[in-house]
């Protein structure tokens, strides 16, 4: 037994040093991370946002170069790929991180990862994700275990010993362990090939949980396009996404099959293409009626876009072709580009050219509708004021709250429609009324009798006629108080 523990903690010592010496820039980055996280927390704004926004699309991006330029004679593009780090630092912008293709670029290099090395094949490519997903969902559970272990022996000392302790001790454990621990347990983790557990648990879940609830959806489908052939209807506005988690649970359950001890459900798989084309007419329909009523919006776009990449990956499948996943996938990078970053045909110009001439009242005059970002660029007395803290700005898991605090310790909430009702009726206006841009810095002064909040910036939307909302607060505030 005791050969046998140390035969396993020398195979993981030997290969946490394979998995350095194979990704020096990478490993070098993340040490970088967490040595800005500590001086950033104490002396640049926004540091968090730098680090976990755009520190993770560096990293990955450094991470498929070094996949691509293994073999090649193009080694010198891996090590020149962490030099990105600086015009990240210098001119990157950390808001972006709340928008939607930040998330779509995350999405784009995931894809761009598993494409590597797999060829065309969809064994590989399978393989690929199959790993990298129990890689990052391990690397996951073990540092959150780790984080919240250390929190709670730093919280047992102050309680059992009656001493006071910083709250700054959370956010520098945060830093060493999301910064530094979760991207070195993710390179760990991918360099064993053969080791992979997850064979066992998708046998059980495909088996006994997943195959028996599609093919419950899957009646549950047909039921519903027979009750709207029946009643002469249209579909409703979530049958679009709750299609799409179909698809795509169904098509990964038939790519993991060669993955599986027993072939289970065989049938049901080798006609999936048929079985699913229903529920693809029945996409089609609920997106372009939608889209028809109401006009073009960010999320139709990327809505119409899921359903073409579901178009090409069905197609691939009745085909029979080899390297569906990989070509699919493929599809769905060119297509997510072309709608995220390309000018003129970019999801948000595309939004905002279907909603300018598009109106609903009797004299059938255009309605307004826009996105407003408040950002406070003026000078505040704070004379009077004692005490400051940075605190960082996020929205509640319901989104009508706006959570001010220092990691997970929430300082300050205010309800986002009484707060803008309250800043609006400060200056004299409605929620209905236009906002000059001289206020914008008015609005994001909140006070008190005895505090001052400054918003960095905050995100409205407006539509004639309606009172604006908060859309979206994120980023720091700066907490004065007396």
């Amino acid at each position: 037994m005791k050969n046998e523990r140390w035969c396993l903690v020398s195979h993981w010592l030997l290969l946490s040093r394979v998995s350095l010496r194979g990704n020096p820039v990478e490993a070098a980055l993340v040490v970088l991370f967490v040595l800005y996280g500590f001086v950033g927390y104490n002396y640049i704004d926004r540091w968090a946002d730098y680090i976990y926004a755009y520190g993770s699309l560096l990293f990955m991006v450094t991470h498929i170069a070094n996949e691509w330029t293994k073999q090649g004679a193009y080694r010198s593009l891996y090590y020149l790929s962490g030099l990105l780090l600086v015009p990240t630092v210098l001119w990157a912008d950390p808001a972006w991180l709340w928008e939607p293709s930040w998330v779509v670029s995350l999405v784009i290099l995931a894809l761009l990862y598993w494409q590597v090395g797999a060829c065309g094949r969809d064994a590989e490519f399978m393989r690929r994700f199959l790993r990298s997903s129990w890689a990052f969902a391990l690397s996951i559970l073990l540092s959150g275990v780790s984080f919240w272990l250390l929190l709670s022996v730093y919280g047992a000392i102050g309680y059992l010993f009656d001493v006071v302790l910083s709250s700054d001790y959370s956010v520098y454990v945060g830093i060493v362990i999301w910064a530094g621990l979760f991207p070195l347990l993710l390179l760990l983790f991918e360099q064993e090939e053969n080791w992979w557990g997850g064979g066992k648990v998708l046998d059980v879940l495909s088996r006994f949980v997943l195959s028996p609830i599609l093919f419950v959806y899957t009646l549950l489908f047909y039921a519903y396009m027979g009750k709207i052939a029946f009643t002469v209807s249209l579909p409703k506005g979530g049958v679009c996404l709750m299609v799409a988690a179909f698809v795509a649970v169904a098509f990964f359950l038939k790519g993991i099959s060669p993955f599986l001890s027993g072939a289970y459900y065989r049938r049901f798989y080798d006609y999936l293409g048929w079985i699913v084309l229903p529920t693809l007419i029945l996409y089609g329909i609920g997106a372009f009626y939608r889209i028809n009523q109401y006009g073009w919006t960010l999320s139709r776009v990327y809505l119409v876009v899921v359903g073409v990449v579901m178009a090409v990956l069905w197609l691939m499948t009745i085909l029979r072709r080899p390297g569906t996943y990989f070509y699919t996938a493929w599809a769905a990078v060119c297509l997510l580009a072309l709608v995220t970053y390309v000018p003129g045909i970019s999801a948000q110009d595309i939004e905002r050219i279907s909603q300018e001439g598009r109106g609903n009242d009797s004299s059938g005059r255009a309605i307004t509708r826009e996105y407003l970002t408040l950002e406070d660029h003026a000078d505040h007395e704070v004379d009077g004021y004692r005490y400051f803290r940075s605190l960082e700005v996020w929205d509640n898991d319901a989104g009508d709250t706006i959570c001010c605090g220092v990691g997970d310790s929430v300082w300050i909430r205010l309800d986002k429609r009484a707060f803008l009702r309250e800043q609006y009726g400060k200056v004299g206006l409605e929620l209905s009324s236009i906002l000059p841009d001289s206020l914008h810095s008015r609005i994001l002064c909140f006070k008190t009798d005895s505090s001052m909040l400054l918003f960095e910036r905050m995100r409205l939307y407006r539509e004639e006629g309606k009172e604006t909302r908060i859309e979206l607060a994120v980023g720091h505030a700066s907490y004065f108080w007396k």
